[in-house]
């Protein structure tokens, strides 16, 4: 894909196409990560409701955290590739 692009679009287009992957990469894991840790601290206040019951809780722990976890772990690895690349 990305030698087809290089073949059939300007040099300026790709060079900034190609600059900014880094940026995005970046950019996207810093969205990932903000996303996963203001879900958590959200989902910390769940049980300071009084119309919250033990089971809804547990069930959206159950539900949310491995998401969460999933989300964090994205976002890390997507921040390191945005430095390495």
């Amino acid at each position: 894909l990305q030698a087809t692009g290089l073949i059939t679009a300007q040099a300026t287009t790709t060079a900034w196409i190609v600059a900014t992957i880094p940026i995005f990469t970046a950019l996207l894991g810093w969205f990932f990560l903000i996303t996963s840790l203001s879900s958590f601290v959200a989902m910390n206040f769940t049980g300071s409701s009084t119309y919250t019951s033990l089971s809804g809780v547990k069930k959206e722990m159950k539900t949310a955290l491995p998401l969460q976890i999933v989300s964090g772990i994205i976002a890390v690895l997507f921040v390191i590739a945005g430095k390495l690349i």
